[in-house]
């Protein structure tokens, strides 16, 4: 560690630039206290070997630390939904708008970008919105097979006859489609990533001052 020398400055150039000041404030007030009956005033006459009593040394050090404000750690994560869930996930958007300042931001670091939105084809259906299965009320025939009890003749001899027709159900495909239960039929489902918001990087300065005197200029220094 590089040693720290303190140079202290010389009281008289401290009284020197005191009495300038305050001469310039109130220069009443300067001639009152300093003054003598009868005579011309000048700042010339008030030495600090007359005044000053007694002084103190401390040691009061200001510096500043760099502080670098800059984008969100990198990385991704995605998301695969969907199409009516996308509504309920709340994008941002940063096209065009330039660089985010990190200290007016509110919010995460990491958020879902509107941009990365992508369509993928269901895995599921193949992209159909739909499966097929057979038909449970023909069973996969098609066609509805019933038996009826007919009379014939004059003796009214009961006699079983075949009648077929085509299952409404399926429609006489033997088959019934239903809604894909991964996309909801939608045949796409959809991906998207949670993205770094683009902070733009920003350097500054953190003033503070230690001093082995606690006095009122701490505060004052550090409010500059």
């Amino acid at each position: 560690m590089t040693d720290i020398r303190i140079k202290t400055p010389n009281l008289d150039e401290i009284f020197e630039v005191w009495k300038r000041k305050a001469s310039r404030v109130d220069r009443k007030r300067m001639e009152k206290e300093f003054g003598t009956k009868g005579a011309v005033f000048s700042l010339d006459a008030v030495s600090a070997a007359e005044y000053v009593k007694d002084t103190m040394k401390e040691a009061a050090i200001y510096f500043a630390i760099k502080k670098s404000l800059g984008p969100a750690p990198k990385g991704k994560e995605e998301s695969l939904i969907t199409a009516p869930r996308v509504g309920r996930v709340q994008f941002y958007s940063f096209k065009g708008e330039g660089k985010v300042d990190k200290e007016k931001w509110k919010g995460k670091e990491i958020v879902p970008h509107f941009e990365s939105i992508k369509s993928v084809q269901c895995k599921i259906c193949k992209g159909k919105g739909y499966m097929e299965d057979k038909c449970k009320t023909c069973k996969g025939t098609g066609i509805i097979n019933e038996t009826f009890t007919i009379l014939i003749g004059a003796e009214q001899k009961k006699e079983k006859k075949p009648f077929k027709y085509p299952c409404a159900t399926c429609y006489g495909t033997g088959y019934r489609t239903e809604p894909c239960k991964e996309c909801g039929g939608h045949k796409n489902m959809y991906k998207y990533e949670d993205l770094p918001v683009p902070f733009q990087t920003v350097v500054t300065g953190v003033p503070i001052l230690h001093s082995s005197a606690q006095t009122k200029y701490e505060k004052e220094i550090g409010d500059d």
